[in-house]
């Protein structure tokens, strides 16, 4: 019995969320390795990120 492409969505969802996941994680590093090793608004991208863009993402997902 085989499946249709579309059959897959719930799976894909899954997915896409999972990656989302480490998306942040490891953009969270990249993010506050930046603002301790540059001036300007790299200082404010991990705070903002961790407490503004993350919440509303929980949020809209």
């Amino acid at each position: 019995m085989s499946r249709s492409p579309s059959a897959g969505g719930p799976l894909r969802a899954r997915m896409r969320r999972r990656a989302l996941r480490y998306l942040t994680s490891f953009s969270g590093l990249v993010l506050a390795a930046l603002g301790l090793t540059h001036t300007g608004w790299w200082c404010w991208a991990f705070p903002l990120e961790a407490f503004a863009l993350i919440p509303l993402l929980e949020l809209l997902l």
